[in-house]
């Protein structure tokens, strides 16, 4: 491109052409899409947040994130009525999603066992609290 506009300014500079043409600006590179954490990384920040934190936060906030794909805002806005727990199969509805979206997002085991003790912990500790994860 930028040898064609060196080459038009000298037609026009010589008087073969009139005028420069309008050249339109130049599409900005896309950006890469965000890449998933390996394996190894997800385990290793799994045993530093159980190691380091709360169990609530390490055995399901970021358990859910990582598992189910919610974004942090999702993850902390889910109410009680937001999550079906069955005996095989776990859904969790998300209803303010990036967008507004409403979706439904299917429960892994490895986060359905925590789901399951968290709520009878929660059960005891914030009985009258709508929320999954009301605040501490």
């Amino acid at each position: 491109m930028k040898a064609l506009k060196s080459w038009l300014s000298w037609c026009v500079n010589e008087g073969l052409a009139p005028g420069l043409p309008y050249f339109p600006k130049g599409v900005p590179e896309a950006r890469q899409v965000p890449q998933a954490l390996k394996r190894a990384k997800v385990n290793r920040l799994l045993q530093e947040v159980e190691r380091e934190g709360d169990p609530r936060d390490a055995g399901l906030i970021i358990r859910l994130m990582l598992s189910c794909g919610l974004r942090v805002s999702e993850a902390v806005s889910l109410r009680l009525e937001d999550v079906d727990i069955g005996e095989r199969r776990g859904v969790i509805v998300v209803r303010g999603g990036k967008g507004g979206k409403y979706r439904e997002v299917p429960v892994p085991p490895e986060a359905m066992e925590g789901l399951r003790e968290w709520l009878a912990a929660r059960k005891k500790k914030y009985p009258r609290s709508p929320w999954l994860f009301p605040e501490a």
